[in-house]
């Protein structure tokens, strides 16, 4: 459970006011859920990230049990912008969460207002280890270096992978469970991140006892709770 002892004067901050859960139990009839696949996590160090991205994201301060852990997404139909990808969770636990904490990452600075997110650039959210990111960099780094100025991984690697998950010929694919060529079963797995570039934070979900259960990145496309927008 997250350490609040930095966060006394501010704790209303870190609680999410949305409840996520019951997106995942019982979607409402404008969504559904996409099961992604297991996310293979070695060291428990989560990393939430774009991952075509050009930045150096830290993993979050609370680390679980090493293992593989079921990915899902909830995709929301919006009736003028169609399916967008609403929710992306990693299920630790089978317990239900019931509170939301912000997830807080080890280069986080506490102040006053601040948010606690990462910014997505390229469309793309995800989920990856921390040892995966390393190797992950390095296969990046091996991209650049051996095809044209210019090239870039979205466009000349991924595009087609994600093509392949397209539920249909026109679409460009929304999510790729991608597993480093070189350093199997080290994986990232991917996904549209709601409306397309923005800033998205990602919550802990608490069990009754306390405990971890859960953890969601938000890309604001589900209704606010106190607005209905």
């Amino acid at each position: 459970m997250l350490d609040m002892d930095n966060f006394n004067d501010q704790p209303e901050v870190l609680n999410s006011p949305y409840d996520f859960q019951p997106y995942f139990d019982n979607p409402p009839a404008n969504a559904k859920i996409k099961e992604l696949g297991t996310l293979h996590l070695p060291t428990g160090q989560i990393i939430a990230s774009d991952p075509l991205a050009p930045m150096n994201p830290a993993p979050f301060t609370e680390t679980i049990a090493g293992g593989d852990y079921p990915v899902a997404a909830v995709i929301i139909n919006d009736p003028e912008g169609g399916d967008r990808y609403a929710l992306a969770r990693i299920k630790i636990t089978n317990e239900p969460a019931v509170k939301w904490e912000t997830a807080i990452t080890t280069m986080d600075d506490w102040q006053p207002d601040n948010l606690f997110g990462y910014s997505v650039d390229s469309g793309l959210g995800g989920f990856m280890d921390k040892q995966t990111f390393i190797e992950f960099s390095r296969f990046e780094l091996d991209f650049i270096n051996n095809n044209p100025p210019g090239s870039n991984l979205y466009d000349h690697y991924f595009k087609d992978k994600l093509k392949q998950n397209a539920e249909n010929g026109q679409d460009e694919g929304d999510w790729l469970n991608y597993i480093l060529p070189d350093h199997k079963p080290d994986n990232i797995v991917m996904f549209h991140s709601g409306w397309g570039e923005g800033f998205y934070s990602s919550y802990w979900g608490i069990d009754a006892e306390g405990n971890i259960c859960s953890l969601v990145t938000d890309f604001q496309v589900i209704e606010s709770p106190e607005t209905g927008n």
